[in-house]
């Protein structure tokens, strides 16, 4: 169970949860849409680069959101027990209870998709088998027909 955890962890969960929620167009998340404060302002003055923000690539903005969301995520396994426990920290109640439900859902749906996933490829490979059986089958019912057709020429008939 304790990759569940690394998996509510994952790239592919968080970025699910941005997606979900809009995270990257969301100014609380994306660094190009923060507001800057007198000390930014000041410090661009000078040619600080600390204010590249606004030079991310949409890459690099769902990436720097991930990094924020895993800093403020919690997630742990409850005693003798498979519940994982999944919780977010934001100065808004209502963003922390919205990302700790899609999370939440993201790692529910991870998990059904890696089972999908594994019948799939049971179900193909099963098929693939089935195909090679009855190729087997049909050869193997030529041989004897042609055995049989064979030894029919070579049956001697008494008179």
């Amino acid at each position: 169970m304790n990759t569940q955890l690394e998996i509510a962890q994952s790239p592919e969960v968080l970025q699910r949860v941005i997606t979900k929620l809009n995270l990257d167009k969301n100014p609380r998340f994306d660094p190009r849409q923060a507001k800057s404060g007198w000390w930014e302002k000041l410090t661009s003055l000078f040619g600080d680069s600390r204010s590249d923000a606004a030079q991310m690539t949409d890459t690099q903005v769902r990436q720097a959101i991930e990094e924020t969301l895993k800093a403020n995520m919690r997630a742990r396994l409850l005693e003798q027990s498979y519940i994982v426990e999944i919780r977010y920290s934001s100065t808004s109640p209502q963003m922390a209870a919205l990302i700790s439900e899609a999370l939440a859902n993201s790692l529910i749906e991870n998990d059904l998709n890696s089972k999908f996933e594994m019948t799939q490829q049971a179900t193909n490979w099963m098929n693939e088998r089935l195909v090679e059986l009855r190729t087997a089958l049909n050869d193997s019912e030529k041989s004897c027909s042609n055995s049989a057709t064979a030894r029919a020429w070579w049956i001697p008939v008494a008179w």
